[in-house]
């Protein structure tokens, strides 16, 4: 049976590379039978069980950032804290350029219970989106997704890629649904930047007009609509 752990390396302190150097984990397990009673034998839990040692890639780099005693070391922390670089996500006003297509990434695949709950939650009485025998009596071969959850859907997806740095929505215009959306059925969507200005009355951000597309697995189209998006200008907010 393993009866201790010593967490300090046997290395002399002299011959390890850094103080920021992992330490070593060592099991002993108890064998029976020597003239002492007891005798011990050390197993290297990195050499033996390197998946558990080194829970994921970086764990060196990451983990164990301590001195010989366990304590954190203020050379250790400066150097993780100087080497870490802050990425920023989403485009600012200046990283759009008319005539530029989207494809985000991802899809989504929307199923009945969602759209069910969605049709509830949002108080739409018409019993096309959640009784069956009524969609079936109008044509359809099950309740469809409700329009507005396949809007919403559709625009989610856009988000990463266009109004992360976003102030604020300003309006959507033309939207149309030109093909039903059932449950199984998994959307994809796309964005054309149509125009971009900046504000006439703030020049610290700028205006962004795009046309946004959400199709099916089929590649009909299901959603189109266009908005205007306020978005931050990098060199106004310090972005990188």
């Amino acid at each position: 049976m393993f009866s201790a752990v010593a967490i300090r390396s046997r290395a002399p302190a002299r011959t390890r590379a850094s103080s920021c150097t992992p330490r070593r984990v060592y099991l002993r397990r108890r064998r029976n039978g020597s003239r002492s009673g007891h005798s011990t034998r050390r197993f290297d839990v990195a050499r033996w069980f390197p998946s558990t040692f080194r829970m994921r890639e970086g764990y060196d780099a990451v983990r164990h950032l301590t001195d010989s005693d366990g304590r954190p070391t203020p050379r250790c922390m400066a150097e993780e804290s100087s080497s870490r670089r802050i990425v920023e996500r989403g485009r600012y006003y200046e990283d759009f350029n008319v005539g530029d297509v989207y494809r985000h990434h991802w899809g989504r695949t929307l199923t009945d219970g969602e759209a069910q709950l969605f049709a509830t939650a949002t108080m739409s009485a018409v019993p096309l989106y959640f009784n069956k025998l009524h969609a079936q009596a109008l044509g359809h071969p099950t309740p469809p997704v409700h329009p507005l959850l396949v809007m919403n859907v559709v625009f989610g997806m856009t988000v990463e890629d266009l109004s992360e740095q976003a102030i604020a929505h300003l309006g959507y215009w033309s939207m149309r649904f030109p093909a039903w959306v059932y449950p199984g059925d998994t959307l994809i969507s796309s964005s054309e930047v149509l125009d971009k200005r900046e504000s006439g009355s703030k020049p610290d951000r700028g205006i962004v007009h795009v046309r946004t597309t959400g199709k099916n697995q089929r590649g009909e189209e299901v959603c189109v609509y266009e908005r205007k998006i306020l978005v931050k200008k990098r060199s106004s907010h310090g972005g990188r």
